[in-house]
């Protein structure tokens, strides 16, 4: 990403509202389970694995969204 990564992303949006549920979806399989993704995507409400099905996904953003 321009400008950081998903990490840096998460910190600026949960700085401006932190009532906003923020939703990652991450291609980065190698780092998915390292605290550096666990520690800095830890004010996002879900993490999933790019390989998510639809079903996940949607399962995940009406969780947040109603």
């Amino acid at each position: 990403m321009p400008g950081g990564g998903a990490v840096t992303l998460v910190h600026e949006i949960f700085a401006v509202d932190p009532t906003l549920p923020i939703v990652v979806i991450s291609g980065q399989s190698l780092l998915f389970d390292t605290p550096l993704l666990k520690d800095g995507l830890r004010m996002a409400r879900a993490v999933l694995r790019k390989s998510a099905s639809l079903q996940d996904i949607n399962a995940t953003i009406l969780k947040y969204v109603t």
